[in-house]
């Protein structure tokens, strides 16, 4: 394997094992969870087995091949809320820390995540098969629809 495999793959599992274990602390009703969780305000809103059932749904989506693009912005709304109060709670914001982990093995291991169809190969593909995104498909245009006079 590749060194930069090696490293996509850990900072992939790293977040992915620590949500799990936190959600696994959910489930048993562990103690500093809830005393945290109360005390923010969570606890009323949203009972604990619903939030551990929505961290372990993220995990797994992210981990699965076929789900991993939406398990990882799922991941990325969960671990910015997370963060969101952690920062505004003035607690260490280890939720940001873990999304940012997240975001650079996601890059590591996918670029089309964060650059749709900029890459030398797909460049390359479209020459190849003649199609091409460029100005020339908008030369007919029709006006838009819902504006008087496009029926």
């Amino acid at each position: 394997m590749k060194t930069k495999q090696i490293v996509a793959t850990g900072l992939t599992w790293l977040p992915a094992l620590l949500l799990t274990a936190s959600a696994l602390a959910k489930l048993a009703g562990a103690k500093p969870i809830v005393e945290n969780l109360t005390k923010v305000g969570i606890i009323p809103y949203f009972p604990l087995p619903g939030l551990a059932l929505v961290e372990l749904l993220c995990v797994v989506a992210f981990l699965t091949p076929r789900t991993s693009r939406i398990g990882f912005f799922l991941m990325c709304g969960y671990l910015g809320g997370a963060g969101s109060i952690d920062f505004a709670l003035h607690m260490p914001p280890i939720g940001l820390v873990l999304l940012t982990i997240i975001w650079i093995g996601a890059y590591l291991k996918d670029k089309t995540l964060f650059f749709s169809g900029s890459t030398k190969e797909t460049r390359h593909e479209q020459h190849l098969s003649g199609f091409s995104r460029g100005p020339s498909l908008l030369t007919e245009s029709a006006p838009p629809v819902g504006l008087p006079g496009s029926l």
